[in-house]
Formats: structure tokens, sequence, C-alpha cells
């Protein structure tokens, strides 16, 4: 059990400190801290899609990995069309779109 609670908030925080990358320099419009408390509730619950059993333990593991610095990386360094995408997925596939490069 804590294995797996340990394993979800690695991947979870992995993926998404990878995410700035992503970001095109263009795209630096300001993100609201209540925009980014959204997305992280957001992103717990499509994570949440596919914990099949003990449910609020790996809720509140997911939660502790966005914590304040995932706020605070939010609001410094998204941008308001990433967190628009990033709110309207309702999968992990559609989350990794979101940050994919722009096709030519």
């Amino acid at each position: 059990m804590r294995l797996c609670q340990l394993s979800i908030a690695i991947l979870v925080t992995g993926a998404l400190s990878s995410l700035p990358s992503c970001w095109s320099e263009s795209d630096s419009d300001s993100v609201s801290r209540k925009d980014c408390e959204r997305l992280r509730e957001h992103l717990i619950d499509v994570r949440m899609q596919s914990v099949t059993s003990d449910h609020a333990q790996h809720r509140i593991a997911i939660a502790s990995s966005l914590d304040e610095s995932f706020l605070s990386s939010c609001v410094d360094g998204m941008t308001s069309s990433y967190v628009e995408c990033a709110h309207a997925a309702r999968d992990s596939d559609a989350l990794a779109a979101c940050a994919a490069p722009p096709a030519p």
C-alpha cells in the first residue's frame, strides 16, 4: 500500500515537473493561483481514474505531491492556454497532448 502511494506520488510529480520545458516562450500569459488550485484538483481527479482501491489514501498521496511548490511553479511558469487545455483533459493521454509541441 505505501509503495503504491509513493509510486503514484513520484509518477505525478515527475510528469508535472517536466511540463514547463514544453511550453512556448511566446505563450507567456499569466495564470492566477485560483486557476492553479482548480487545475491541481482536476489533475488529482484525472489521476484517480486509474485507482482501484484505497481511494482516500491515494488521493492524499497525489494531493501531497501537488503541494505548494506545484502551485508556485504553476503560477510562475504555466500559461493560460496550457491550464485551459489541461483542465479540459479527461484522461492522462489528453493531459500529455497538452504538453506536446505543436505540429508543424
